[in-house]
């Protein structure tokens, strides 16, 4: 998704509802993407979601820093049996 971020322009932003800078912040990290975000933007292209939710999927799972960070996640259970 980071690839089309260059290709928005401000007034599309605007268009679909979005601040142009968030957008881009978005989807540069689209683990920041909201479903709200990725079904607008489906809307607006007239494209089915899930091909931008595959996306969104794909960019997360190929940054590992990322993943790595979201797997803390999975550890809040053991943090809550440990109390």
């Amino acid at each position: 998704l980071k690839d089309i971020a260059s290709l928005i322009p401000k007034t599309m932003a605007e268009e679909m509802g979005f601040n142009h800078t968030r957008l881009i912040m978005k989807l540069r990290s689209p683990v920041n993407l909201s479903a709200k975000d990725i079904i607008r933007m489906a809307f607006y292209f007239a494209l089915d979601a899930r091909l931008i939710f595959s996306q969104c999927l794909k960019d997360v799972n190929s940054n590992k820093d990322l993943t790595g960070k979201l797997t803390k996640f999975r550890n809040l259970r053991e943090i809550r049996t440990k109390k």
